[in-house]
């Protein structure tokens, strides 16, 4: 999904039988090119730079940047976010860091520790 803020026009199309609504404007094309690019990237979600800045500080601090693009010479460059939240998160998990961890050495250190204890409880010797 892509995620941008910004004007659009709504219209009618299609027949006296079936009508659909068409949403035309460049916004919308920022965000259907924000939706196609997530497969890039790796990620089920991108926000635009503008969208992000309407974020309040609590949703703000699980998103990051992944990437600054210029799609064409005549736009300015516009940062693309990505929200870091795992709805699948098993919140009792011990493995889970907290709140004070954010770095990477930390959380190698904590699947090491977690790992020796699964091979300690198997009854496996450790080597060192």
């Amino acid at each position: 999904s892509g995620l941008h803020v910004g004007w659009a026009i709504e219209g009618a199309i299609g027949s006296h039988r079936k009508i659909d609504a068409s949403y035309l404007s460049p916004h919308v094309n920022n965000t259907e090119y924000l939706e196609s690019s997530t497969k890039a990237y790796g990620v089920p979600l991108l926000l635009s730079e503008p969208f992000f800045n309407l974020l309040s500080p609590a949703a703000a601090k699980y998103c990051r940047q992944v990437d600054r693009i210029r799609r064409s010479e005549y736009e300015e460059p516009m940062g693309l976010f990505t929200y870091d939240s795992d709805i699948f998160i098993e919140w009792n998990d011990p493995m889970r860091p907290s709140k004070n961890v954010h770095n990477k050495t930390n959380m190698k250190n904590r699947l090491l520790d977690a790992a020796r204890k699964v091979k300690n409880d198997s009854g496996a010797s450790e080597t060192a």
